[in-house]
């Protein structure tokens, strides 16, 4: 009986024997890592390779050490780390959480341990426990929890507002801009309103009709609404509304974005209110305005005033260019002066310029013309404001026509106050003169004549003869005195002055064209003497085109410096008949003229002039069209 007791003992001794090493080879060959502990004292008893190596310790080093050698200290110690675990074990005999774990080397990591309690033959009551290295998974988790929280951020604190609604209208979340404008809370809003609760009337009417339309196309956009606040007062925001649709493509909620445009409208308002204003006056504003593309010079703008003055519609106008109403060369002139505006940074001004109409009529404007630039500064359009000068133009004529007429009487009673004045002195020598000359040949018809008294007579005259000379000499002396001011001045400037005066005392519009020095430095001359040569010179040129019957009658008028000199030169320049071959040496003889009329003394006069002045008047030898003088004036120093 004893034997085969001892039998039995034996034969489950072995058993027991190969179960746990059964169980060993299993525990040394799972991937987690696996520990026993005595539940006694907290001692370790059994560590399978994975446990070692997860936690960087050699075979068997664990062993008799307490389990809170591999829990990190944190909050907790790690003795009271593991006396939590026990007790739950003790409590429920299995336990599964998180633990925050340390390696032989000091690094902590996470893992997650499933423990249970049993009774283990050898070592008494006993837990056991599996460890997975969750370090990677807890920080993939913390990144997606940060980009979630991120998210929740980006979207409550986003620029512009957004909220999800119901089929019904139940708004089922809004983020905190939106809130922020109307002026609520989550917890106010969220379940407690719908969102027939936060616009007008008004708007409430187009959210009727337009969010069955949402729901049916799946979009709507830039949609106006007016919301109220919870104080009262009113916004307007822009919507846009996205429909979201379930598996079985019925519509489950919508989603929208919210813009406060309650300023920009406010500003769109007052843009528009300004813009209104800017055409309204420029409509009627009784001077004409318009606006020409800067790339083919096109009108895009015109107003009324325009109309009235050009008697072309807008119709007519709009789209066209320069070439489409006026010859090629006038054409050409007005594009050119655009051109020049277009490249200026400044203001452009045409003092005069002449422009057709569509009856034919001529009329004369005063224009200013300025590129307007876009943000690039490239000049995008050119603006020009242009003022009808016509009447005052023709009224400037009469008035110089009147100031001539004067200037001829004038001229008419000095020549008869000279004639006078000659006459007076003359008289009496020319008596004296004639007596003497009959008396001599009654003498010499005498059949004795006598000498003595020929003589004498003859004598007679020639003393009369020398005092006739010699009173012509004295009063020309003091009709043309010898003395006269002189002055450093701008000749550019003089030139300029000189070309408008005689644009307004000649019907004839011709077209100036002046290439001027820059920077000429100042010439020292009587100012006046050179005002009355260069008007002879522009009346010889306008009278002889006008004769002439030029088309596009043009005066070019040139200074430069001659530095070997120290003169300034003048040339004058226009595109008339010119000067036959055989009048050019005599054209400064006086009372020579080519004219019908006239006495042949200006360009005389001129020539001595310029003389008295210290320069040099002469005509380019040249045959052909256009008459071409040249005149120097020294330099003031």
């Amino acid at each position: 009986m004893n034997k085969m007791r001892r039998e039995s003992d034996i034969t489950e001794r072995k058993h027991s024997d190969e179960l746990l090493r059964f169980h060993s080879d299993i525990l040394n060959n799972l991937a987690a890592g696996v520990f026993l502990i005595r539940t006694s004292d907290g001692v370790i008893v059994f560590t399978n390779p994975q446990f070692e190596r997860m936690f960087g310790y050699e075979s068997g080093e664990l062993i008799g050490k307490h389990v809170s050698i591999v829990n990190a200290p944190s909050e907790s110690s790690p003795e009271a780390v593991a006396n939590a675990i026990t007790s739950e074990l003790a409590r429920l005999g299995v336990y599964s959480g998180e633990v925050h774990n340390i390696r032989k080397d000091g690094t902590d990591f996470w893992c997650h341990i499933s423990a249970s309690a049993f009774e283990h033959p050898e070592f008494g009551k006993v837990w056991v426990s599996a460890h997975e290295d969750i370090t990677e998974h807890k920080r993939t988790l913390d990144l997606l929890r940060e980009s979630d929280e991120e998210i929740r951020d980006l979207y409550n604190n986003a620029p512009c507002g957004y909220h999800s609604l119901d089929k019904v209208g139940n708004i089922l979340r809004i983020n905190d801009t939106e809130l922020t404008w109307l002026g609520y809370t989550q917890a106010e809003v969220i379940g407690r309103m719908k969102w027939a609760d936060l616009i007008t009337s008004t708007s409430l009417q187009t959210f009727r009709e337009t969010f069955p339309r949402l729901m049916k196309d799946g979009f709507i956009g830039d949609l106006e609404i007016e919301l109220i606040r919870k104080d009262g007062t009113i916004f307007i925001g822009l919507i846009n509304a996205t429909a979201i649709y379930g598996p079985s493509g019925n519509f489950v909620m919508s989603r929208s974005t919210v813009v406060d445009i309650t300023e920009r409208k406010k500003i769109n308002n007052q843009l528009r209110e300004s813009r209104q204003l800017l055409e309204g006056i420029i409509e009627h504003i009784p001077v004409m305005v318009f606006v020409k593309r800067a790339s083919d010079l096109c009108f895009e703008l015109f107003n009324q005033a325009g109309e009235k003055l050009l008697k072309y519609s807008r119709s007519d106008l709009l789209g066209k260019g320069n070439y489409d109403f006026w010859p090629k060369e006038q054409g050409d002139w007005f594009t050119a002066e655009d051109r020049k505006a277009l490249a200026s940074e400044y203001v452009t001004e045409i003092p005069e310029e002449a422009i057709n109409t569509a009856s034919g009529e001529t009329r004369y404007l005063h224009t200013w013309k300025v590129a307007l630039r876009d943000e690039d500064g490239v000049p995008a359009h050119l603006l020009g404001i242009s003022v009808d000068i016509t009447d005052r133009k023709k009224m400037e004529t009469e008035i110089a026509e009147h100031r001539h007429e004067m200037e001829l009487l004038q001229k008419q009673h000095i020549a008869a106050q000279t004639a006078a004045a000659i006459a007076h002195e003359l008289n009496q020598p020319l008596l004296a003169i004639a007596s003497y000359s009959e008396a001599a040949l009654m003498l010499l018809k005498a059949d004795k004549p006598n000498l003595d008294k020929i003589h004498k007579a003859v004598e007679g005259s020639e003393k009369q003869a020398h005092r006739a000379g010699q009173s012509i000499r004295e009063l020309l002396a003091f009709l043309s005195t010898k003395e006269f001011p002189t002055e450093a001045f701008d000749l550019n400037k003089e030139i300029r002055d000189v070309i408008n005066a005689a644009k307004a005392e000649h019907e004839l519009q011709f077209q100036p064209i002046l290439r001027l020095e820059d920077k000429l430095p100042f010439i020292r001359a009587n100012r006046t003497h050179i005002q009355k040569v260069l008007l002879n010179l522009l009346h010889n040129s306008i009278d002889a085109m006008r004769e002439a019957g030029v088309p596009l009658p043009a005066i070019t008028v040139t200074v430069h410096t001659k530095k070997d000199e120290s003169v300034a030169q003048v040339t004058i320049q226009d595109n008339g008949p010119g000067v036959k071959k055989e009048d050019i040496q005599r054209l400064f003889d006086p009372f020579f003229t080519t004219k019908t009329t006239g006495i042949g003394m200006g360009l005389a006069i001129s020539r001595s002039l310029i003389e008295e002045n210290g320069g040099q008047l002469w005509i380019d030898p040249q045959e052909g069209p256009g008459a071409i003088f040249h005149l120097t004036l020294p330099f003031a120093k």
